[in-house]
This record gives structure tokens, C-alpha cells and sequence, in this order.
């Protein structure tokens, strides 16, 4: 498994790129310091929220995340994408 500071860096490489949530949702983010800011929102995912669910990876499905992770949809869709995890 690769450390999480490369995933990181891939998230940000990949910011304002368009992204699927499981339940179909296409959406893009930015990055603010150590947070994603999901865009056309106010809702911002922390460092440490992806940090926790990748932990757990692999995950089949956004609910199955067992530690205290915020925004679990949109964390999902992002670390399951090949461009992030290949």
C-alpha cells in the first residue's frame, strides 16, 4: 500500500478534475491549505478525514468507513478513482 503522503499528492495533482460519487453525483474540489473544498459548496473534507478512510481501504462501498470520516461520499469517490489509487 502506498503511504498516504503520495496519495495526497495525487489529490491535489488532480483537483478541478471531475470526480463520481457512488450514488452518481459528478462533482470537482479544490484544495485550501489542508483541506478539499467540494466546488459549488461550503463543504470542506480535511487532511485527516482522507488520511482515516485510507486506512481502511480497501472499502467496498462509502458506509462501510468505521472511523469518524466527514464527507465518506465524496472521500470514496475520490480515493477509489484509478487517477488517485491505481
Amino acid at each position: 500500500m502506498e503511504s498516504f503522503n503520495e496519495i495526497w499528492e495525487r489529490i491535489r495533482q488532480h483537483r478541478r478534475e471531475t470526480f463520481t460519487t457512488a450514488r452518481g453525483l459528478k462533482f470537482s474540489y479544490s484544495i485550501l491549505g489542508y483541506w478539499v473544498v467540494i466546488s459549488g459548496t461550503d463543504f470542506r473534507i480535511t487532511k485527516t478525514s482522507f488520511e482515516r478512510a485510507y486506512a481502511e481501504m480497501p472499502v467496498a462501498n462509502p458506509e462501510d468507513y468505521t472511523g469518524d470520516v466527514q464527507g465518506k461520499y465524496f472521500i470514496h469517490a475520490i480515493l477509489t478513482d484509478p487517477r488517485i489509487t491505481p
